[in-house]
């Protein structure tokens, strides 16, 4: 390989290993084959939090929450584990627990829908950490992972009930809840493995301007004198093939 096209292909790796973004130049399916990404048109993008508990002060329970959620054990081992959970309001799941999450609005970005999410369904303003990860159902839906803090705001309660949610708090994971879906349980150890031992650098959404739906992997070997091993695919240019955050 030329020497100037190892140093782009390094390049391209290290800003991807560093959590950053890699333009789209070429697509292994001719763009004319696909339609450009639209929101609520041809694809979903649906946001969820993974918030925990940080504050004691936050764990004492409003009057109106469930007693059920009011039961706190082992409070120095668990308080940081306590996640964020909100009891929906819709007919079809109405007082069933599941994380905050929802559907991003067209002209929003990521961040900005986690953050309207989390205001709406459990009172909070929060920040995201990073993207813990990225699920799908096929091309036309993609659920987009945070691992967030509470940066503001108060604990949505049962008087502020609205089609948002009814009410938010906080789950010691422990007392038995009425859940939506059990999915979330992988996703809420997904937080809490990131949170003890990161397996991953900060990763969060980056402003990439690109019509369709892409997905890249990054498959990294490392050797046993620490060296990185990196699979290419050659073409005119080399450029790693693929992008996993757990890789």
């Amino acid at each position: 390989m030329e020497v100037t096209s190892q140093r782009l292909v390094e390049e391209q790796v290290e800003r991807l290993l560093s959590g950053q973004g890699s333009e789209v130049s070429v697509c292994d399916v001719g763009v004319e084959q696909s339609k450009p990404a639209a929101l609520r048109k041809n694809i979903t993008y649906i946001v969820g939090a993974v918030i925990f508990n940080e504050k004691a002060s936050a764990v004492r329970a409003p009057s109106a929450r469930p007693p059920l959620l009011r039961m706190l054990t082992h409070v120095g081992v668990l308080l940081q584990e306590e996640v964020l959970m909100v009891q929906e309001a819709k007919p079809d799941c109405y007082k069933q627990w599941y994380l905050p999450a929802g559907r991003v609005e067209v002209g929003e970005s990521l961040e900005e829908a986690l953050r309207r999410e989390v205001k709406e369904e459990a009172g909070f303003d929060c920040e995201p950490i990073t993207m813990l990860l990225i699920q799908e159902q096929g091309p036309q839906w993609i659920r987009f992972i945070f691992l967030a803090r509470i940066s503001g705001g108060s604990l949505k309660s049962l008087d502020a009930a609205d089609q948002e949610s009814l009410q938010a708090a906080w789950w010691d994971r422990q007392t038995p809840l009425p859940l939506r879906g059990r999915d979330i349980l992988r996703l809420i150890e997904h937080g809490l493995k990131y949170r003890r031992n990161p397996w991953h650098p900060v990763t969060l959404p980056v402003d990439l301007s690109c019509r369709h739906v892409v997905q890249r992997m990054v498959l990294v070997f490392v050797g046993a004198e620490d060296q990185i091993w990196i699979l290419l695919v050659r073409g005119t240019t080399p450029k790693p093939s693929d992008l996993s955050p757990e890789a």
